[in-house]
């Protein structure tokens, strides 16, 4: 099976990521493509941002429609640990 991956701020999803992400599936012949919604991106810290939940939920509803598309919340986990880890 070949999976490709798209990460992202996702705020918001739009259709530009959609179309990317089936053209490039498309072209490489992936099976599907799994997407990674940033949590706090560093690039805008100091920018509020849409929290993790809400960008996860909205990116599911965009990609719903194709089979070939998943959501990974390797993000949001990464952040959580790393949130718990400072708090030692």
């Amino acid at each position: 099976m070949k999976i490709g991956i798209l990460g992202g701020t996702f705020d918001p999803v739009h259709l530009g990521h959609l179309l990317v992400a089936e053209e490039v599936r498309i072209r490489l012949g992936l099976n599907e493509i799994l997407f990674v919604p940033a949590g706090q991106p560093w690039l805008k810290i100091d920018h509020a941002t849409i929290i993790y939940g809400y960008k996860k939920i909205a990116t599911e509803m965009c990609i719903n429609s194709k089979l070939c598309r998943q959501i990974s919340e390797v993000k949001e986990k990464s952040r959580t640990n790393k949130a718990s880890m400072r708090k030692r």
